[in-house]
């Protein structure tokens, strides 16, 4: 690969001159490729040729589709195949699966995306599964990239309103993929629809008239045989192209050319066979062929006669045809717009939700890992996660603006939420090393803006010995502000109320530290018992409480100026509530002891 000082010593016809070294280097010769495009070669690909379809870069990305109902038809396990392949590619906006066309055959109908290339799509119509299906396995496949502005759209009018209303799609891109493709051809008024075929068929019957008239009838006595042969082929051309639009998708055109036509409407449109039996396919083939020098009086008459039975079929049989078929489709296709559900949209991933939410973190605040921990989903309870997020600059003081940020934007999300330094994990990881290895993995993680966290190396000590020293050491604390202060049944104290505090703020530590093997930055305790019940959700009812314990914590919360007086008589101070947080700091206690001891 060339460096910038080969490029230097070229001659000065072919040498680039950067406009400024302190930028970008930009090159004014049109015949070599910026040097830039060298250090991407990605750039030079999309600059100079667009790649096969089926061939796309390996990092593509792959939305999740509105609608996709594929696997549920009844299709040949090929063309399902090809279908997804075509999805995976980004390559398919709409496809309909429908059994309501002029012939008996079903319709796949693909609608390409506009990223596929006219050349792409030659290639793609020219796949065997698609060129043969009619053949086998008895399946019109149409693969076009219609567009409602388009001066000559690919699908004829008659095959849209057929064929591609929205019942029959099987698979949306996006929501909106219907109405940007089919809103300006699609309509369920039958005077506009049956209009709009009068007019096409008025135009083709004009057409051939016009030639019977100028070549056919005058000559149709005399020895002007060229003249005479030029007229029926171009009245059999022009009857037969007629019939070839209105049965088949313009990408099988190429494949049903001439007298094919009616060897497709013989086998496959079951109303047309007794009339097109009066008809000589390979007769009507010489003269599209002009294989024919010199044609009899009889083979005249023969031809002149099948050109009456072809435009008749025309005019009569296929407006019969296509009327009936119509009205009913509409009938249809009113009836779903009442009576039936719209399509079910594809349900968003569960992604969805962590992406929306790390987008709103990193509006607010530097992070550089957050990790999205859903909780095990317990029977008539609503689900729980756990946000984790570490970055640099945050402290635990912003806890309850993420909190708000959280209820403001996600209110019936519950959330539990862990704020650290990046660097917490290096000082503590011998510590937590439980919680960490568990849920700071790939796993739950959602977004990161540095490199991939690495962990210092496993630490010797077991979790369970680690475990078991912390909560001696929690009980000794308790067992001498228990012992000390002592906790009468019916009078109490505000000092007392404060050791109690004390000892719930031991309890719920050594507790975490069990179920969790981890500690926040915090002694908070409606926020040690939120983190508490997310790591072990059946702990109440193990310690069978009586009431919720947020009632408990407000009531041992209470700050002491706020603590009403006792002298007071007036005043009703709730023992109860003392008893029960006495009873309930018991039964924890007595809980966490027989587990550890």
């Amino acid at each position: 690969m060339p460096k910038f000082e080969t490029l230097a010593k070229l001659s000065p016809a072919t040498r680039c001159t950067p406009i400024s070294p302190t930028k970008v280097l930009k090159y004014r010769c049109p015949n070599l490729i910026p040097l830039r495009y060298f250090t991407r070669p990605q750039n030079i690909l999309s600059r100079t040729s667009r790649l096969p379809l089926f061939h796309q870069p390996p990092n593509t990305v792959i939305m999740k589709a509105h609608l996709n109902t594929i696997s549920r038809q009844n299709l040949p396990p090929k063309v399902k195949q090809q279908l997804n392949l075509l999805i995976m590619e980004n390559d398919a906006e709409l496809i309909f699966f429908s059994r309501e066309h002029l012939c008996s055959l079903p319709t796949l109908t693909v609608i390409i995306g506009k990223n596929t290339d006219s050349r792409q799509l030659q290639e793609l119509q020219q796949h065997d599964w698609v060129r043969n299906s009619i053949e086998k396995p008895g399946l019109i496949i149409a693969v076009n990239a219609h567009s409602s502005h388009a001066p000559e759209p690919d699908l004829h009018f008659s095959y849209i309103v057929l064929n591609c209303h929205p019942r029959h799609l099987i698979y949306a891109r996006t929501e909106k993929s219907w109405n940007s493709r089919f809103q300006n051809d699609y309509s369920l008024k039958q005077s506009r629809n049956e209009k709009q075929f009068r007019a096409w068929q008025s135009g083709i019957e004009n057409q051939c008239a016009a030639y019977y008239s100028q070549f056919i009838a005058p000559n149709s006595d005399t020895r002007s045989e060229d003249v005479l042969q030029a007229g029926l082929k171009a009245v059999y051309e022009e009857l037969l192209s007629g019939f070839r639009k209105i049965f088949l998708p313009k990408n099988l055109h190429s494949f049903y050319k001439g007298a094919a036509v009616l060897d497709f409407m013989q086998q496959h449109v079951p109303e047309l066979k007794q009339p097109l039996a009066q008809i000589e396919g390979h007769a009507i083939k010489r003269i599209l062929d002009r294989s024919t020098t010199v044609m009899n009086e009889t083979q005249r008459q023969e031809h002149l006669d099948y050109v009456q039975i072809l435009r008749g079929i025309f005019s009569t049989n296929l407006a019969h045809l296509f009327y009936g078929k119509f009205r009913q489709t509409l009938s249809w296709n009113q009836y779903a717009e009442v009576y039936l559900q719209k399509p079910v949209a594809a349900e968003k991933p569960e992604r969805d939700l962590p992406a929306a939410i790390a987008e709103i973190i990193k509006q607010q605040y530097k992070t550089q890992y957050i990790y999205w921990v859903p909780q095990k989903a317990s029977e008539g309870q609503p689900r729980r996660y756990l946000l984790i997020m570490l970055g640099s600059s945050l402290k635990i003081t912003q806890l309850h603006f993420v909190q708000q940020l959280m209820a403001t934007h996600f209110p019936e999300l519950q959330i539990c939420i862990l704020l650290h330094k990046t660097d917490w994990i290096k000082k503590h990881y011998g510590l937590f090393y439980g919680f960490i290895d568990r849920y700071l993995s790939s796993e739950y993680l959602i977004d990161r803006s540095q490199k991939e966290l690495s962990f210092p190396a496993k630490v010797e000590q077991e979790r369970d010995g680690l475990v078991r020293r912390y909560w001696a050491e929690r009980k000794e604390i308790i067992d001498v502000q228990w012992t000390s202060v002592g906790f009468p049944e019916s009078e109490f104290t505000e000092g007392q109320v404060l050791y109690l505090r004390s000892i719930f703020q031991q309890l719920f530590l050594g507790t975490l530290y069990h179920y969790a093997h981890y500690l926040p930055n915090t002694l908070n305790l409606n926020y040690l018992w939120e983190l508490i019940t997310w790591f072990a959700p059946e702990l109440p009812q193990k310690i069978r409480m009586n009431r919720p314990m947020q009632e408990v914590l407000a009531f041992i919360g209470t700050p002491v100026h706020n603590f009403p007086n006792i002298d007071e008589p007036e005043v009703d101070i709730s023992t109860i509530s003392f008893q029960e947080a006495v009873s309930c700091c018991s039964r924890l206690y007595e809980h966490l002891n027989n587990e550890l001891s």
